[in-house]
């Protein structure tokens, strides 16, 4: 974080940044999200990129109950509480100063119908991303919401791609 933060600000020394470090996935509440709020409160912040996400490799029925919570947390939960506390900053900002300003939800191609193995995850990245069609035609005069759906990316959360086979369809 500290290293993007210096590119950042070799690049643009104007730019403000802040790095708040918060377990998303360790119940979001609005209460610990107006903090995260509070100590942005100094900082014109023109955009909002949620690009938080936990997916598990695994047949639901084996999925662990806490794991499933703590992703809806990370993918659901605490987007959906940033998004809300933001847009409302955003919306003044252009209202009062008539800057745009803009929101970039990732979700993924997973929420854009069933994905076996990774069904939760997929129900997840398809809340995130029907919440920011709806929320993009409320604010559509003020702010830009969006939705990136990438496809596979290879990371250590996807790796499980490479080798489908540890899945048996016979179970």
């Amino acid at each position: 974080l500290l290293e993007t933060e210096s590119k950042i600000k070799a690049q643009s020394p104007s730019i403000k940044t802040r790095i708040i470090v918060k377990d998303l996935g360790d119940n979001p509440t609005p209460d610990s999200i107006d903090l995260i709020e509070k100590q942005t409160k100094d900082i014109d912040i023109s955009i909002l990129i949620n690009n938080a996400g936990v997916m598990y490799n695994e047949y639901f029925i084996n999925l662990d109950p806490k794991d499933i919570e703590g992703m809806i947390n990370v993918n659901c939960v605490a987007p959906t509480l940033l998004l809300n506390v933001y847009l409302k900053r955003l919306v003044e900002r252009s209202k009062q100063k008539g800057l745009w300003s803009a929101v970039i939800n990732i979700d993924s191609i997973a929420g854009s119908g069933p994905a076996p193995f990774t069904a939760a995850y997929s129900g997840t990245k398809g809340f995130l991303w029907f919440l920011s069609l709806a929320v993009s035609h409320e604010v559509r005069k003020h702010v830009d919401v969006m939705s990136v759906s990438p496809g596979p990316v290879n990371t250590a959360m996807s790796g499980f791609l490479k080798n489908e086979s540890k899945f048996d369809p016979s179970t």
